[in-house]
């Protein structure tokens, strides 16, 4: 019974290895050598890495900015849903569209320009290229990295920078800080306006109609104008009118005094506050490759092939073993 198994030897398979050993370096360093062939330049173009950090923050603090109190404050950190908001826009194939157009990654990636129809299969290899070379993720440290591989050091920094100006771009309108001031300052604008045109109104009156606001007045010209009251009876209605815009006057002077306290703390946020995005660290372009791992891919080929041959040496010699009979 024992003879129909072949007794296993460590040492009787090392010697049948090493008997071949000609024939596994050979083999192996000729898948050395096309390992190495294809992770060159003329197969593979190296890619340059930069990378980008940034720590968003908590949009719900962002929208209730209060100007019109007599101080203004900061804003709360980002939480876990703020994040995965703003990697969901990072992530949007509008803003996949803007970097190919901005920067014509159609033609940089070697990929035909999408002409409608069946030709939208393009937008897809795009996707599927540039998700490959762009990755936005969160870290453990709470963070969102931006990732950029590309051959071109200079233009994987400039994307990985454009996504921290979009983000922060984002910020500031949901923020409507720029828009509010702008909006404030037109306000302002159009109130002086109108406080010349009734400061003129009331002007032309006092001096027209010798109109006066009597509480300001000592008790003889009030006497006066009293007087004056009764002979001319017009005067009542000039003088209601002058005191009325007087008031309104001294209203929209209250309104201008309000507004202008407000356009100062909005600029005082914004100068505080430059951007409402933390930046961990700006992308710059690296002069260290990234991609393809040539050690890597190189020594995977390699020690596969060296197993592989291992394993059919032996199986050869199995084979070419007699079949002893029962």
């Amino acid at each position: 019974m024992n003879d129909l198994f072949v007794d296993f030897s460590f040492r009787s398979e090392w010697e049948k290895l090493w008997g071949r050993r000609k024939l596994l370096i050979g083999v192996c360093g000729v898948a050395t050598l096309i390992g190495i062939l294809f992770t060159s330049p003329w197969f593979m173009q190296p890619e340059f890495k930069s990378t980008a950090a940034i720590f968003p923050p908590s949009i719900s603090s962002i929208t209730q900015f209060n100007f019109s109190e007599n101080a203004f404050r900061g804003f709360e950190a980002g939480e876990v849903e703020d994040v995965d908001r703003i990697i969901s826009l990072l992530q949007a194939p509008s803003l996949k569209d803007l970097m190919a157009m901005r920067y014509d990654l159609y033609a940089h990636y070697g990929l035909e320009t999408p002409k409608g129809g069946p030709a939208l299969t393009a937008s897809e290899k795009f996707y599927k290229v540039y998700d490959d070379k762009v990755k936005v993720s969160f870290t453990q440290f709470s963070t969102i990295q931006i990732e950029v591989f590309d051959t071109d050091s200079v233009l994987a920094a400039q994307i990985a920078n454009d996504y921290i100006v979009y983000v922060d771009s984002f910020l500031d309108k949901v923020a409507s800080r720029k828009e509010g001031l702008r909006e404030v300052e037109g306000n302002i604008a159009e109130l002086k306006v109108q406080i010349d045109s009734l400061r003129d109104s009331v002007q032309y009156y006092r001096t027209r109609y010798q109109i006066y606001q009597v509480e300001n007045l000592s008790d003889a010209v009030a006497t006066y104008l009293y007087q004056k009251s009764h002979i001319s009876p017009e005067f009542h209605v000039h003088y209601d009118r002058t005191m009325a815009l007087a008031t309104q006057l001294f209203n929209l002077n209250l309104i201008l005094a309000d507004l202008q306290r407000e356009r100062f703390f909005r600029k005082k946020h914004l100068e505080t506050y430059p951007s409402l995005l933390h930046v961990i660290n700006y992308a710059k372009p690296s002069g260290y490759k990234a991609r393809p791992k040539r050690m890597i891919i190189v020594f995977t080929v390699t020690f596969s092939t060296l197993l592989l041959m291992v394993f059919w040496v032996l199986l050869m010699d199995r084979r070419k073993r007699p079949v002893l009979p029962i």
